[in-house]
C-alpha cells in the first residue's frame, strides 16, 4: 500500500473524530431549577410545544436569551408560533426557564428556579413519567381535568423530559397553562466515519485483487 493512500484513509477516519471533538466541546452543562427539584441539560435539546391552557397570552424560554414559543391564541390546546420543533444549545450559563404571561395588570414573568416572582405565584414541575407528578394526595394539586400528568406518559419516551408551567392564577397547582417537550438530540455517532475509512480502504484491497487476477 503506498503511504499516501494509507495517509488518505487515516485522515478520512480523523476527520470524523475533529467534526465529533468540535461538536462535543461547542456546549457544556447548565443546571436547571424546577419546584421538584433540579435537571441537567447539555448540548443540543429540542423543545416541542404540547399543549396550553389559559386566559393569558404567553411566551415561553430560556434565560438568558431566547423566546422558543409564542402564544397566538389561547383557544385550547393553545397555538404557538413557530408550530414546529425548535433546537437550543445550552451553553452553561442558563439558569431558568421562563413563561411571560400578558394580561391587564402587567407581564408577570414566571422562572423556573423561583416558586413565584413579583406578586403573582406560579412554578414549573419537570417530570419523565406521570409518576413524578402527584396527582392525588395533596390538596393543593388539582386533581381533574387535563392535568399536567396527562400529558406525561405519552409524551416523555426515548429520555424525553416534559415540562409544565402553572400560571399566575392561584387557584390550583395543574401545570397545564403550557406544557413542553424537551429531547435531547444525541451527538452523531462516529461509527460514519469509520464505516468511510473502512470502505476506502476495502476499494483499495478490492483493486489489489483485480489487478492480480488480471494479471
Amino acid at each position: 500500500m503506498k503511504l499516501s493512500t494509507f495517509g488518505l484513509g487515516l485522515a478520512v477516519a480523523a476527520s470524523s473524530f475533529v467534526g465529533i471533538s468540535s461538536l462535543s466541546h461547542s456546549a457544556s452543562a447548565a443546571t436547571i431549577g424546577a419546584e421538584n427539584g433540579s435537571f441537567t441539560f447539555e448540548g443540543i435539546w429540542e423543545f416541542t410545544f404540547l399543549y396550553s391552557f389559559g386566559s393569558f397570552q404567553s411566551t415561553f424560554g430560556i434565560e438568558p436569551s431566547p423566546t422558543l414559543f409564542s402564544e397566538i391564541s389561547t383557544a385550547t390546546p393553545g397555538v404557538v408560533t413557530p408550530s414546529s420543533a425548535v433546537t437550543y444549545t445550552f451553553t452553561g450559563s442558563e439558569k431558568n426557564f421562563f413563561l411571560s404571561t400578558e394580561n391587564p395588570s402587567g407581564t408577570p414573568k414566571i422562572l423556573s428556579s423561583t416558586a413565584h416572582t413579583e406578586t403573582a405565584k406560579g412554578a414549573f414541575w419537570i417530570a419523565s413519567s406521570a409518576t413524578d407528578f402527584p396527582v392525588s394526595g395533596a390538596s393543593t394539586f388539582d386533581p381533574g381535568g387535563l392535568t399536567f400528568a396527562s400529558f406525561v406518559g405519552a409524551n416523555a419516551v426515548d429520555g424525553a423530559l416534559v415540562i409544565g408551567v402553572n400560571d399566575v392564577f392561584t387557584g390550583d397547582k395543574d401545570y397545564n397553562d403550557f406544557i413542553i417537550k424537551a429531547r435531547a438530540v444525541p451527538v452523531p455517532a462516529i461509527v460514519p466515519g469509520i464505516a468511510l475509512a473502512g470502505a476506502f480502504f476495502g476499494s483499495k484491497a478490492l483493486k489489489r485483487k483485480k489487478d492480480k487476477a488480471s494479471a
